[in-house]
């Protein structure tokens, strides 16, 4: 499945099965698509920590304005997508692998 695809479905799922807020759906929104900005629209199966760890270095060195803290919602939002494309069966990285950086 590509990455686009499955973000779609992701979204869909926290809406309807998991009933979130608007605002977890638009800020899970923001922050995927962001990813997928960096990315592409490429297989989840192509999602490893090469790419997770230039998406990290992304989000420090080019968008230098955003906070740490700000940098851990984007992994958030990363690993809880990874973990719903796990639980589909949906061969990707385990979100277990990602860390979230340290904030001072």
């Amino acid at each position: 499945m590509k990455l686009r695809e499955a973000i779609v479905q992701f979204l869909e799922y926290c809406e309807i099965d998991k009933n979130q807020s608007q605002r977890t759906l638009v800020a899970y929104g923001h922050y995927l698509t962001r990813f997928f900005g960096f990315a592409g629209d490429i297989e989840l199966g192509n999602v490893n920590l090469d790419v997770v760890k230039r998406f990290r270095l992304h989000l420090n060195r080019l968008l230098p304005s955003l906070s740490i803290k700000t940098q851990s919602y984007h992994m958030i939002a990363l690993r809880a997508f990874l973990k719903w494309c796990v639980k589909q069966d949906l061969k990707t990285l385990e979100p277990e692998k990602i860390e979230l950086p340290k904030i001072p």
